[in-house]
């Protein structure tokens, strides 16, 4: 028995040595500032040490029960973390009505249409915000819009101004104007089998937005959006460090996606908006 330990141990040593002369350098976490791209080697007597020391680790493999890897770990984390996501609405494409939903608007936040007679859009007609006009004084795309979807889109990226004084809301109305907003980046026709928001699996999740090219780091660590160099990268622009600020961008600018990667039927691609439209936690008013 002791002559078949210590040929396990030697085993395991030898083996760790070649790991370790095959890989001679790692890579260095490229948002630390200051450092070079690959850490310098060890000092003769520093690798005689950690020999030593490697022995005793083997040992201790031996006795103690094996333990899950930090990759494994730090995937149960992402699963809990997403598991934590509360619901914050349900969202349900049957009850999406543009024409009540432009309706509610005009009534309660004053938007308007209106034909341009400013010489750059003469003859035109666009939907205006409140106090805005189609004109070179205000922006299209920001103040005016050419289509309600635009101005829809937009109305889920940065949200709704304040409520027109002296006007009065049903929660039911505003639940469904709501809606109507939060889905405007789904694209019609609707596919008649993912209408609803309903609960998602963490894989079934990632799995969808990695193939659309987003890019989740080995530790779970930060999410990148499709077509971004982690070095160059920029926190809330396109580098998210918690999932949930993942989501809420997505859920305000849409899916993006790097045009590599597996196929996405547009039944998945509906499922997961539907789902981050429903645990979104950014505001509309």
């Amino acid at each position: 028995m002791s002559v078949l330990r210590s040929f396990f141990i030697g085993y395991l040593l030898s083996h760790q040595h070649f790991c370790n002369a095959y890989f001679c350098s790692k890579r260095i976490d490229p948002d630390k500032e200051n450092v070079n791209e690959i850490t310098p080697r060890r000092s003769r007597s520093k690798r005689s040490s950690d020999v030593a020391e490697s022995s005793k680790d083997v040992e201790n493999l031996l006795q103690l029960s094996p333990t899950e890897p930090k990759q494994a770990l730090d995937h149960r984390e992402y699963q809990m973390t997403f598991n934590n996501l509360e619901t914050q609405r349900q969202m349900d494409l049957s009850q999406i009505d543009s024409e009540k939903s432009y309706k509610l608007l005009a009534e309660n936040y004053n938007f308007y249409e209106s034909t341009s007679y400013d010489p750059a859009y003469y003859g035109s007609s666009f939907f205006c915000f409140p106090n805005a006009a189609p004109n070179e004084k205000f922006k299209l795309g920001v103040d005016f819009f050419e289509s309600l979807q635009d101005m829809r889109e937009y109305l889920c990226a940065y949200g709704l101004p304040s409520r027109a004084k002296h006007t009065k809301i049903s929660d039911d109305d505003m639940a469904e104007l709501e809606q109507w907003i939060r889905s405007a980046h789904i694209k019609e026709p609707y596919d008649e089998y993912a209408t609803t928001s309903d609960r998602m699996k963490p894989k079934e999740v990632k799995n969808i937005l990695k193939g659309l090219g987003y890019q989740f780091s080995k530790r779970f660590e930060f999410y990148l959006l499709p077509d971004t160099s982690c070095h160059k990268s920029q926190v809330g622009r396109d580098r998210f460090e918690e999932l949930i600020d993942l989501f809420n961008h997505i859920a305000r600018f849409g899916l993006s996606s790097s045009g590599e990667g597996g196929v996405v039927s547009i039944a998945e691609l509906q499922r997961v908006q539907l789902f981050i439209a429903s645990i979104a936690t950014n505001d509309l008013t």
